[in-house]
């Protein structure tokens, strides 16, 4: 039963920020932190994509999913909708938001890698 299963630290960390965001932060905070993930699976699915053997994966129907140009344009909407409700933000705040952005991403990067190292999840 996967509920068993204790995730590995890059997973804990990054489940832990999610929630800590997710229970306390606002609007534009909860956006900087879901932002990175949807941004990743389209560049990362697109690339997979393009490597002829992908269609032969197991997985070809979740890779085809985002790598769909539907979803490649929703991530640019949600990008130029992040763009405008920050766009009256003091400079401190975008500094802020701009730190949650860049601590999701690294964790994003981190649970990446952690796939890469085929570790397992």
């Amino acid at each position: 039963d996967i509920e068993l299963i204790a995730p590995l630290p890059e997973n804990q960390n990054y489940i832990d920020f999610m929630f800590e965001i997710a229970s306390h932060g606002k609007n534009e905070e909860i956006l900087m932190a879901v932002l990175p993930c949807m941004l990743s699976y389209s560049y990362i699915f697109r690339k997979l994509a393009a490597v002829p053997t992908s269609r032969q994966s197991r997985y070809w129907d979740f890779i085809k999913d985002y790598a769909d140009e539907q979803y490649a344009e929703s991530c640019k909407e949600w990008s130029a909708f992040a763009e405008h409700k920050c766009a009256g933000l003091s400079v401190a705040n975008k500094k802020y938001l701009a730190d949650i952005f860049e601590k999701a991403s690294l964790l994003e990067l981190a649970f990446w890698k952690m796939a890469y190292r085929n570790e397992r999840m």
